[in-house]
């Protein structure tokens, strides 16, 4: 008996193991049942009714029992850190074996994909590191009012990022998502 209520114990203190973390920046109002923005569809389409509070994070955290986690992290790298750093401390997870997900709005030139395209991405660039001079403001032959950081005007060479500024992803592991998912093709609903 002792040694049954010990080994159920023990079972209950282990971490809970995530498959999965997606990760997302936004959410427009409620995690379900609302307008979405980037967490609602996966919390309902993937059932992610477990919900655990993050104190020193920026939204509790959603799993469902198959391991998959979903992180709402909230927008700009302040944030994103901040919330990051709780989950990695929480000893409730045990995230040593998880995928990483990250699905957010990165933005494209216009010339190159259109509003609601995926896109996949080799290079995962820290964007925040600059500035940007109104447009009422910046000279009238500038193109853009964006500054790389410690330059004075845009594109101004050489454009040598700061170190943990640029992060290149697992090329093998890339391209097969890639491959994995190039011919999906995406549902759009308006309205």
């Amino acid at each position: 008996m002792l040694a049954a209520l010990a080994a159920a114990a023990n079972a209950t203190s282990r971490p809970i193991a995530a498959k999965v973390v997606m990760v997302a920046m936004f959410e427009v109002g409620a995690d379900t049942g609302d307008q979405p923005g980037e967490l609602q569809y996966w919390v309902e389409r993937d059932h992610l009714d477990r919900v655990y509070a993050l104190a020193a994070g920026y939204h509790p955290i959603r799993m469902n029992g198959d391991g998959e986690m979903a992180v709402l992290t909230g927008q700009g790298t302040a944030h994103a850190a901040a919330t990051i750093m709780a989950l990695g401390l929480d000893p409730r997870f045990d995230l040593s074996h998880a995928y990483w997900l990250i699905a957010g709005i990165a933005g494209a030139t216009p010339e190159r994909a259109s509003l609601g395209s995926a896109l996949w991405a080799r290079w995962v660039v820290d964007g925040d590191l600059g500035y940007e001079i109104d447009a009422r403001e910046m000279p009238p032959e500038w193109t853009t009012g964006y500054v790389p950081l410690r330059k004075v005007k845009p594109f101004e060479a050489p454009a040598a990022p700061l170190d943990g500024q640029v992060y290149a992803l697992n090329e093998g592991l890339t391209a097969w998502a890639f491959k994995l998912t190039r011919a999906t093709p995406l549902r759009i609903r308006i309205g």
